[in-house]
């Protein structure tokens, strides 16, 4: 089984899709658009620049949200909480959290 864009590639670029590492590339972004002038060869980063900086944020900040351990809320508590003189180590016993979190939280790196 082999996917029509791979075949159209191979067509175009021949054994050069099989190297490792690299990948067919839809240069406009329309998975249906095969033609020659839209596909391309090149690397996953390449892939992944041929997308919109907004595209590429909106799916960045979709796939951390699922590995979060903070929500906003608690977030914005931390900040308080170490404004009020909380230390680092009794914020991250408190939100279950790792030092080097609190501290990227606090510093606003996070969230």
């Amino acid at each position: 089984m082999v996917k029509v864009h791979r075949l159209a590639a191979l067509q175009w670029f021949g054994q050069e899709i099989f190297k490792p590492g690299i990948q067919v590339r839809h240069l406009n972004g329309n998975h249906e658009d095969n033609s020659k002038d839209n596909l391309a060869v090149g690397t996953a980063h390449d892939n992944m620049m041929d997308v919109s900086k907004e595209t590429r944020l909106a799916r960045s900040k979709k796939g951390t949200a699922a590995i979060r351990k903070l929500s906003q809320a608690e977030a914005q508590a931390m900040r308080t909480d170490r404004k009020n003189g909380f230390l680092q180590r009794e914020l991250a016993e408190k939100y279950k959290v790792s030092t080097a979190t609190v501290s990227n939280v606090c510093a606003g790196k996070y969230y």
